[in-house]
């Protein structure tokens, strides 16, 4: 039988030693990716419209009636557009948390 001495561990580790070009990786790649995510977030700012699906961002406040819907309020409001697409809209731009209350005031976009 063979037998291997093994030597005793005695705790050092080798340094690392980076040439130049991988300190000038470690520096340059996280201003890479700045930059990259600066580009993203200013591209999607300077793309939204200025408010959900209406054409020129116009909105309106209207107040609710005693037996008004949604369905018939955005018929009111813009009739020249799909009522659902503007049911929809009316959702995005309140924050209903319940049913429509007579005297309640709601935003609507503008009729164009």
């Amino acid at each position: 039988m063979t037998q291997i001495a093994l030597a005793p561990h005695t705790g050092t580790t080798a340094a690392l030693h980076l040439t130049r070009r991988g300190r000038n990786l470690l520096v340059r790649l996280p201003l890479v990716a700045a930059g990259v995510a600066a580009a993203f977030g200013i591209g999607t700012v300077l793309t939204q419209p200025a408010e959900a699906g209406t054409p020129d961002g116009g909105v309106t406040t209207v107040t609710v009636m005693q037996g008004d819907n949604l369905w018939e309020i955005a018929r009111s409001v813009a009739p020249e557009r799909a009522t659902g697409d503007v049911v929809e809209e009316i959702h995005q731009l309140n924050d209903f948390t319940g049913p429509l209350q007579a005297g309640q005031h709601i935003v609507v976009p503008s009729s164009h």
